[in-house]
């Protein structure tokens, strides 16, 4: 299964793996100020539902979230992720996402 990260209303959005996308759910959790958030992001990994759609989200919670993906995101990878055999390929389908973000 696959996960889908809408960032803009007029783009496609970003796909990845179930599994990068359920680990990028877990950056933003860990990073989140808010509590709530946090649940949605751990219900929508826990009921496998794949799909983040931040156009649907309030502007200061889109925000939070962009941030966190704009300035943690690569570098919880490089430790986090630091074991996969092809970490630049993963690093690489991660900056295409925090691209999407930055150009939001």
């Amino acid at each position: 299964m696959s996960g889908w990260i809408k960032v803009r209303a007029d783009e496609p959005g970003w796909i990845a793996a179930g599994w990068l996308f359920r680990w990028v759910l877990d950056v933003v959790g860990r990073n989140i100020s808010d509590p709530a958030i946090r649940a949605e992001l751990q219900e929508i990994d826990d009921e496998n539902l794949g799909a983040l759609d931040l156009t649907e989200r309030p502007a200061a919670e889109r925000e939070e979230i962009s941030a966190i993906l704009r300035t943690r995101l690569l570098a919880a990878a490089e430790v986090d992720l630091a074991h996969l055999p092809d970490l630049p390929g993963t690093l690489r389908l991660l900056q295409e996402l925090v691209d999407l973000v930055a150009r939001a």
